[in-house]
């Protein structure tokens, strides 16, 4: 699995883990299909990306794409831009970055923990975000899952 995959992938098993044990059953059931679908959805968020990045047009054309943008509603990812990275600590797998997003659709401001790898030719590259599971919980907290 390559560097950009893993975000992704931690991503969503941290989504899925949180939704899987809160309780409510169409949420168990959103796991089941988050795991189940999991390789699909690692492709067409990392295609949605690269759309976005690119064109700005990431409309969903297959039913991977249609799953990958409710999920991404879900963790408001659509709402999000970056603000600023407040600060980069060393650590023993290579560096963590607190990175605030601001929510334009919350109007709230959030800290991604995001846990950054040098690749096989040195560049920094995001490999993890540690906070998922908080996050959402702060988003469900603010009315918004």
């Amino acid at each position: 699995m390559c560097i950009r995959d893993r975000v992704y992938s931690s991503a969503l098993d941290d989504s899925a883990s949180m939704l899987a044990n809160d309780g409510k059953p169409d949420h168990r059931f959103a796991a089941a299909i988050i795991k189940s679908l999991k390789p699909q959805l690692i492709d067409e968020l990392i295609r949605q990306t690269e759309l976005k990045f690119q064109s700005g047009d990431t409309e969903p054309k297959s039913i991977t794409g249609k799953a990958a943008q409710t999920l991404t509603a879900y963790a408001g990812s659509s709402a999000l831009s970056l603000t600023g990275i407040l600060n980069v600590e060393n650590n023993d797998k290579g560096a963590v970055a607190n990175v605030k997003l601001h929510d334009k659709d919350l109007n709230k401001d959030f800290i991604w923990k995001v846990q950054l790898e040098k690749d096989i030719n040195g560049n920094w590259a995001a490999t993890k975000v540690l906070n998922v599971k908080e996050y959402l919980q702060e988003r469900e907290a603010a009315g918004k899952l």
